[in-house]
């Protein structure tokens, strides 16, 4: 019978203290050598998968850091979606948008498990999603949808934090974050100065994890981001 308090007692300190030294003071207690192998097995084996939980966490980190690289220097192509034009945006993602008026919002229909809308005036030639320099000029913001990395984690903001501020030192620009809650969901802003002039705005989702993308002096950009619900 394996008694869980050994094992708990020689998993906390395996590797602080030779081994031998445990077993002495085990036996002193009167725990038995068997009861002591039995333990040790049950407390190695716990450490090892403490120990893959770790680099899973690790890799799961590098991941979505190497899925937001890829997200925002990948070249967006014109998207192919129908305008859609009535007040409210619900996508099969499970959220919904508010639509200002003279707005249209445009699917990226090409993506799978990503969802890419672009929120632009009516009538916005789609080749200039190509270019995020004009973004503000035009009052054009994107969205990229993806599932939350981090479900059911509820350090999962924090953990997602450290990777947007490092993401954020790669673009070389000076920038400065700005915590937000939308619906109650937690949220980033990373505001970039000249040269890039661009402003990335996080939201965490219980469902997914939102990244909307726009320019300076887009004064329609609070609106739609600050109307996201998940539904």
């Amino acid at each position: 019978m394996i008694r869980e308090e050994v094992v708990f007692y020689l998993k906390s300190n395996l590797g602080k203290f030779p081994l031998s030294e445990l077993k002495a003071q085990l036996l002193s207690e009167g725990v038995s050598e068997e009861e002591i192998k039995s333990a040790l097995k049950a407390a190695k084996r716990a450490q090892s998968r403490e120990r893959f939980g770790r680099f899973l966490m690790i890799l799961g980190g590098v991941a979505l850091f190497s899925s937001l690289v890829f997200i925002f220097l990948r070249p967006t192509r014109p998207p192919l979606g129908v305008p859609v034009t009535s007040p409210v945006f619900i996508s099969h993602f499970g959220y919904t948008l508010h639509i200002p008026d003279g707005y249209e919002a445009i699917i990226d229909k090409k993506t799978r498990r990503r969802e890419t809308v672009f929120f632009c005036q009516k009538g916005t030639d789609p080749s200039t999603f190509l270019d995020q320099s004009l973004y503000g000029e035009l009052g054009i913001l994107r969205l990229k949808v993806l599932p939350n990395p981090f479900p059911n984690d509820l350090s999962a903001f924090n953990k997602l934090s450290r990777i947007i501020e490092s993401k954020a030192r790669t673009n070389g620009s000076p920038f400065h974050l700005e915590p937000l809650s939308i619906s109650g969901m937690p949220g980033l802003e990373v505001i970039f100065d000249a040269p890039a002039s661009k402003t990335l705005t996080y939201v965490l989702g219980a469902k997914n994890l939102y990244i909307f993308l726009t320019g300076p002096s887009n004064p329609n950009a609070p609106i739609i981001i600050k109307s996201l619900r998940e539904i």
